[in-house]
């Protein structure tokens, strides 16, 4: 079964332009090879890829780092934990 994906905009509360280069992306996936490949394209994307391999570790990130956008895999465990915050 392959995972389905959404694309979440957070508020940008650092003032930052959305438009820039070097946005933060939460990714928020269990499957470490699926996670760790999402994490190499945004890179070579010019974003800055914040990797979370469980829901806790998903939560901690997302309040500390307030990324720009999260793809969160809806199929794990990892989307009511975060979706809680939201």
């Amino acid at each position: 079964m392959y995972p389905v994906y959404v694309f979440l905009k957070t508020e940008n509360r650092k003032g930052r332009n959305i438009n820039d280069m070097g946005e933060q992306i939460l990714i928020a996936e269990d499957d470490a090879d699926i996670n760790n490949l999402l994490a190499k394209i945004l890179r070579t994307e010019h974003f800055k890829p914040i990797q979370a391999f469980s829901g806790t570790e998903a939560k901690l990130l997302f309040m500390h780092n307030t990324p720009d956008l999260i793809l969160l895999d809806l199929r794990s465990d990892l989307s009511c934990c975060l979706l809680s915050l939201l």
